[in-house]
């Protein structure tokens, strides 16, 4: 409905992509909605405050994070740990859904950030807006039955520019504009 303020979770890694998320929470904002940052990232510290963190994730979906930063500091498989945090994230969106505490997401990323977070959102109702920015052209693993919108990045999420603001500006207005319909 236009003019109720609804909660549009933003699922990244807020280590190598926090400054894009925050321009991004500010541009949900400005529509008159909240938003509920969630951090996915693993290795790096959160460039920005996380409304669900990382250590969260990490333990939801069964691990600690300093285990899995660990690990993958002694040459763990990097799927390993993307794992982990496909099951925790899965857990606690749809719990955040089903609560009424989330109502939308919008997605970051590059392959491996693309890849956590169609699994996330794919932990959500079909008919719950989803966006996808990213990066990566060939995304196999998105269909129909997802229910998720893919909208490709003309630049890298690697710092803000004026290609990506516009883009990033553009994401918001899409993601808002279907919650207002």
């Amino acid at each position: 409905m236009p003019g109720e303020q609804k909660t549009i979770g933003i699922i990244s890694t807020m280590d190598t992509k926090g400054e894009e998320c925050a321009f991004l929470k500010n541009q949900i904002e400005k529509h008159g909605h909240k938003t509920l940052i969630i951090d996915v990232g693993v290795m790096g510290e959160p460039r920005i405050k996380t409304d669900i963190t990382r250590e969260e994730i990490a333990k939801a979906g069964g691990e600690e994070l300093p285990d899995l930063q660990e690990a993958a500091k002694a040459g763990s498989d990097r799927a390993e740990a993307t794992e982990v945090m496909i099951e925790g994230v899965e857990e606690l969106l749809a719990n955040a859904y089903k609560d009424g505490r989330l109502h939308a997401m919008v997605g970051l990323g590059g392959s491996t950030g693309s890849s956590i977070a169609i699994e996330a959102m794919r932990a959500l109702p079909q008919e719950a807006p989803k966006l996808l920015l990213t990066t990566v052209a060939d995304l196999q693993d998105v269909d129909d039955e997802d229910g998720i919108a893919v909208l490709q990045t003309p630049c890298d999420i690697m710092g803000l520019n004026s290609i990506l603001k516009n883009t990033l500006s553009q994401a918001a207005g899409a993601i808002a504009g279907i919650m207002e319909t």
